[in-house]
């Protein structure tokens, strides 16, 4: 039997909490165009929607 202990509240906040979350294909194209788009425009677009647009 195994067990997960979840991180002393100290440790959690210092570490970087990583969810899984399952997106759509059309999520993925509109994250994509909006990166394209902010390139050209010289924006920046915030991490999540960058992480979303290098997903395959």
């Amino acid at each position: 039997m195994t067990t997960t202990q979840r991180p002393s509240s100290a440790a959690f906040s210092e570490a970087r909490a990583r969810r899984i979350v399952k997106v759509s294909g059309s999520t993925i194209a509109a994250a994509r165009a909006q990166v394209a788009i902010s390139s050209k425009l010289g924006k920046t677009v915030p991490k999540a929607v960058s992480k979303i647009a290098r997903v395959r």
